[in-house]
């Protein structure tokens, strides 16, 4: 696997340490401009995300990539308050590469960012790797509009890296919440899943349904 990043030399040190640990394949880290394939949103002063035909012409289809930057990022730019991300796995993608924002690790307590960093990381690779059939459907709904942004599929196990998070603490219920198979959780805030972890991140069932692809280790 390949870690691409934008000056962030460290963090992408800290990400490929955690996955040969937890996953046992072998980092590259180079730098990039990812600049040449952000999209502005000047009105929410973030980036959009490429579409999944530029990410495909920009990397080598042979290879695993982790993309890592700085700049705040957006899965769409129907709502600032609900299309931001932390990170993407573009899994309709033979590479199936993620992109990582480091944007919104580094809320108080900033003692928690590299074990939110070293989480989000092997969270967004389970994606791909973990092939089971628990998984299920989550989304993000906005309880005073009524917006939902689908999150794709997640483990129900609020233990599991795989479960998912919406946001450093757990919205309130007045704001919103996050729905796994049509079911309401009220507990995905980041550094509360940190706290509850299983210490192999993944929880047993997923653990069962790992498939990691050979070309992680090209």
């Amino acid at each position: 696997m390949i870690i691409i990043h934008e000056n962030l030399e460290s963090e992408a040190r800290i990400i490929a340490q955690k996955i040969k640990e937890v996953l046992g394949f072998p980092i590259q880290i180079s730098k990039f401009n990812l600049s040449e394939i952000l999209i502005p949103i000047e009105e929410f002063q973030g980036y959009l995300i490429p579409n999944k035909e530029t990410m495909h012409h920009s990397l080598d289809s042979n290879k695993r990539f982790l993309l890592l930057t700085e700049k705040d990022i957006y899965y769409a730019k129907n709502s600032k308050e609900d299309d931001w991300i932390f990170a993407y796995e573009y899994d309709e993608l033979n590479e199936t590469p993620i992109i990582i924002s480091t944007a919104r690790l580094k809320q108080n307590p900033v003692a928690n960012f590299q074990k939110r960093l070293e989480m989000l990381a092997i969270h967004e690779i389970g994606h791909d790797v973990v092939k089971g059939k628990h998984l299920q459907e989550a989304f993000w709904v906005n309880q005073q509009t009524g917006y939902r942004l689908k999150l794709g599929l997640h483990c129900p196990d609020n233990s599991c890296v795989l479960y998912e998070m919406t946001d450093i603490k757990t919205p309130t219920p007045e704001i919103g919440y996050l729905e796994i198979g049509g079911e309401p959780r009220y507990d995905s805030g980041m550094d509360e899943i940190i706290e509850r972890l299983q210490l192999q991140f993944f929880c047993g069932t997923c653990t069962k349904a790992l498939v990691i692809h050979s070309s992680y280790f090209a």
